[in-house]
């Protein structure tokens, strides 16, 4: 489950999520508002401190320009400061922290520009026993239950990528622009 960015959590919503077994993202801010707007009294993430035991202490913009590079992404915007039960999962170089875990529970701490989404996302779905893909810019995929649609959205041919399963039933490994192939 991704929970983008929610600021107003329900009770009942934090115990759906509670009950849900698979992995869990919970993006920047979620927990940071009362249904009346107001911040929690017990601090972000709010109700889902029952599912990750932190406290956000602290919230920064980050100024245009400013970045903290990690391996293969940046921290910059924003940035939450976390403290409790948890341990960091991602850091910069300079140790800031990207992102928090605890146990299925993953906490974004930053802004997700797509260096460090992409990590996120493809270690959740390790974690959570899914195969990871990574595509060229442009390729997207629809899978069924026996057949994988594959689509070329970009401006020029793309092969696909050699750990992508299948044969092509329709189509071919190398898609020209605005190309489609179904693999089986």
């Amino acid at each position: 489950v991704v929970v983008p960015c929610l600021p107003i959590v329900s009770d009942a919503f934090a115990e759906k999520l509670a009950a849900f077994l698979g992995q869990i993202v919970l993006g920047p801010r979620t927990g940071s508002k009362t249904a009346d707007f107001a911040i929690p009294p017990e601090l972000p993430p709010g109700p889902l401190q029952r599912l990750f035991p932190a406290k956000v202490e602290r919230v920064e913009s980050l100024r245009p320009g400013l970045s903290h590079p990690g391996d293969g992404y940046a921290i910059t915007r924003w940035h939450e400061t976390v403290a409790g039960e948890v341990v960091p999962e991602l850091a910069t170089h300079d140790g800031m922290v990207a992102t928090w875990r605890h146990g299925r529970v993953r906490y974004l701490a930053t802004w997700p520009e797509p260096g460090l989404a992409g990590q996120i996302f493809s270690r959740a779905a390790g974690d959570a026993g899914l195969a990871v893909v990574e595509l060229p810019e442009g390729l997207r995929l629809r899978r069924t239950a026996r057949h994988c649609f594959v689509f070329n959205y970009a401006n020029h041919a793309i092969d696909l990528p050699a750990d992508l399963p299948g044969l092509p039933v329709i189509g071919a490994r190398t898609l020209p622009p605005a190309g489609v192939t179904v693999l089986g």
